[in-house]
């Protein structure tokens, strides 16, 4: 499981894929877990 601290610097790494979206709903599904 990933640490909320590595949540930025996974979101830059998709931010020029321009799936920023992506990530956070994958982010919101892991919270809920």
């Amino acid at each position: 499981m990933l640490n909320y601290g590595d949540e930025k610097s996974v979101k830059n790494l998709f931010d020029p894929v321009g799936i920023n979206n992506v990530a956070d709903i994958f982010y919101k599904q892991i919270a809920k877990k």
